[in-house]
């Protein structure tokens, strides 16, 4: 039986503007979990665990969240572009899988983590085997877009009056709803959070909500998208639905809500499994298609 040490292994991946902070654990094949918003990679911890008894389970905190850093310098000089913007993000998420000693790894990202997660597909398809989508945060079109727009204009409101709880609120609002089985968090962890969400208001919005789904037509791997059974009503799972409709892709329905990695790990644990199960299985009809 396969032996899984209980403590990950902690790695720095040191970039040109930014040091950031990364988990390695378990054995097999490279996966990589790429949080959203308002987190760090805490958030896929209870997961990681679980997902470690089968695979090389890598977690990174994505810059300026948590404990990986961007430099003074590059916050006050933006002339050179915003530190933050999603190619730069993408490079990180390459950079952190070769600093894992990966050489191709199945990703999955979660809200936000999935427009990363796209990107890193779309620049470097050499490093991901595929790619799992848990309703990430495109703009997406017509009516997904204006609740995109709202949202928008809210976290900008609640930015610019100082109002971090306020825009909390209406990122829970977009949500379609939160799950009642998810563990409460510590009073440390939401103060912690909270100052994430004041790093994607204040840095990251833009350079995200602007994305849209012809990044995904840039993909040359196997995708799949996930939407929780729970947030129908929810933006992101519009957006899913969107992208899966647009795409011709099936889309996958998982239990809970936007936060299904966090609120049910096991659950999220099984179907990020049965995801890449199924990724292999296409891999190898194709090439046995080419025979």
């Amino acid at each position: 039986m396969k032996q899984i040490k209980e403590q990950p292994e902690e790695f720095a991946v040191e970039r040109e503007d930014a040091v950031l902070f990364g988990r390695k654990r378990g054995a097999g094949p490279g996966l990589l979990l790429i949080h959203g918003v308002a987190c760090d990679s805490d958030y896929f911890e209870e997961a990681a665990k679980l997902l470690a008894k089968k695979f090389t389970v890598i977690t990174y905190d994505r810059r300026g969240c948590s404990r990986s850093r961007v430099s003074e310098a590059a916050l006050k000089n933006t002339a050179g572009g915003n530190p933050f913007a999603l190619q730069i993000q993408a490079e990180d998420a390459a950079a952190v899988i070769r600093a894992a000693g990966q050489q191709k790894v199945f990703v999955t990202g979660s809200s936000a983590g999935g427009v990363v997660a796209s990107r890193l597909a779309a620049l470097y398809p050499e490093l991901v085997s595929g790619l799992f989508l848990h309703e990430p945060a495109f703009r997406g079109a017509e009516a997904v877009a204006a609740g995109m727009d709202t949202l928008v204009k809210k976290l900008r409101e609640a930015r610019d009056t100082g109002r971090m709880i306020r825009a909390l609120w209406a990122f829970i609002e977009s949500m379609g709803g939160v799950d009642e089985r998810a563990e409460s968090k510590s009073l440390q962890k939401q103060a912690r959070d909270l100052e994430n969400l004041k790093v994607f208001v204040q840095y990251e919005m833009e350079s995200f909500f602007e994305a849209d789904l012809n990044l995904l037509r840039e993909i040359s791997v196997p995708l799949w998208i996930g939407a929780g059974e729970g947030s129908r009503e929810g933006l992101f799972h519009r957006t899913a639905a969107e992208i899966a409709g647009k795409l011709k892709l099936p889309l996958i329905f998982v239990p809970g809500y936007h936060n299904f990695p966090s609120d049910l790990p096991r659950e999220f644990a099984v179907t990020v499994s049965g995801v890449y199960d199924m990724t292999v299985g296409f891999d190898r009809e194709q090439d046995e298609m080419k025979l």
